[in-house]
């Protein structure tokens, strides 16, 4: 039986998508068309055969590979006026919307530090080569730092960098990690820029071979991704994986975050095999599992710490606790109940925490500063 219009289409946009050749308008057709049927049942009753969800359901059963899949609901982020209410006005506060990879104008910052402070993160990590022997990586160490199985590795403008073609047939890994206050980038050997968040880890061949890229991430990190139409890229972090050709996006799948975000800022990924997402898009993987599509997704504010920055839109206490941990190598209790306030607004990640802290503190919440631990207060 011939194939309907719109099955061929739906094929048509799975081979662009395969082949590194579809639109950013083919791509958001492309996914709007996959995951709309992801909720309907792999069987389709008799009495629904002719209707439009059974003709939807055969073109996922083609693409799927007859495989059912869990739904994947989609809801957009809605301001209330409640909530409104509770956003912090910070004065002289940067409210950042830089759209490059360059910070734009100037943020506010205090320029005498209290006598007790902590300072902020900086460039550093940790290189762990095949062999199990480690290099400490920051800005000072310029030039070629090791050689691991013939390939030459590089630092320079704090990123690291892979020359050269390996010696072995083995593929060899290696790590690179970062611990609270630290970040760091690198370019692997096919061209693919990663940016590391404080807290994070990846773990890379020295050398793509065969017919896919792999990766492997916990913690935070920014891709780049090089085009390779015949080697897709794929990022593991526990029980997610991301499938890519060339596009931009970001994971954050810390251990101590509720969900582990995949937010696309440009081309097409696909998470799970259960959900395409589109730029501006973001999925969220349950703890059980279950992945949810957030359209809209202020992605200036999800990229920020790549740009030297925090950026907070609506973020609650122990969100914004969070991220001031792992930037400031600090640990945060609470003293009572927590506070009910959220905040929204910028400021450079150079601040020191001090320097956060009386911005948040322009929202009523107090804090105790006692050698690396932060009290909150109710």
């Amino acid at each position: 039986m011939p194939s309907s219009p719109d099955e061929q289409r739906l094929s048509e946009l799975e081979a662009k998508w395969l082949n590194g050749t579809i639109t950013e308008e083919e791509a958001k057709e492309y996914a709007s068309w996959y995951n709309e049927g992801q909720d309907l049942p792999v069987q389709v009753p008799a009495e629904m055969a002719t209707s439009e969800a059974a003709h939807r359901q055969r073109i996922l059963k083609n693409i799927n590979s007859k495989r059912e899949r869990p739904a994947a609901t989609v809801r957009l982020l809605r301001w209330s006026a409640a909530a409104a209410t509770l956003i912090l006005l910070l004065v002289g506060l940067y409210l950042y919307r830089n759209k490059s990879d360059q910070n734009a104008g100037t943020i506010a910052k205090i320029t005498t530090p209290p006598p007790h402070d902590v300072s902020p993160g900086r460039t550093r990590a940790t290189l762990t080569l095949s062999d199990g022997s480690t290099v400490v990586l920051d800005p000072a160490a310029k030039g070629v730092v090791r050689q691991d199985s013939g390939v030459s590795i590089s630092n320079a403008d704090s990123t690291l960098t892979y020359e050269g073609k390996s010696a072995s047939r083995a593929l060899a890994f290696n790590t690179l990690s970062t611990a609270k206050g630290e970040q760091y980038s690198v370019t692997l050997s096919d061209g693919t820029r990663v940016w590391l968040n404080a807290a994070s880890i990846l773990r890379f061949p020295i050398q793509f071979t065969g017919s896919q890229r792999n990766v492997e991430v916990t913690g935070e990190a920014y891709f780049e991704v090089a085009k390779d139409a015949t080697k897709p890229f794929y990022i593991s972090s526990g029980d997610m994986r991301v499938q890519v050709l060339g596009t931009h996006f970001n994971i954050n799948a810390y251990s101590n975050e509720p969900v582990t975000r995949t937010t696309l800022l440009e081309g097409l990924v696909k998470v799970n095999d259960k959900v395409l997402l589109s730029p501006n898009q973001q999925s969220r993987m349950e703890k059980d599992g279950n992945i949810r599509v957030i359209k809209d997704i202020d992605v200036d504010e999800v990229v920020a710490w790549k740009n030297g920055a925090f950026s907070f839109n609506n973020a609650d206490i122990t969100t914004v606790m969070r991220q001031l941990e792992r930037w400031y190598d600090i640990e945060v209790v609470y003293e009572g109940n927590k506070p009910a306030d959220t905040f929204y607004g910028g400021i450079s990640r150079s601040s020191s925490l001090m320097e956060v802290l009386k911005i948040l503190q322009a929202s009523k919440v107090k804090f105790r500063l006692e050698g690396k631990k932060l009290i909150v207060l109710s």
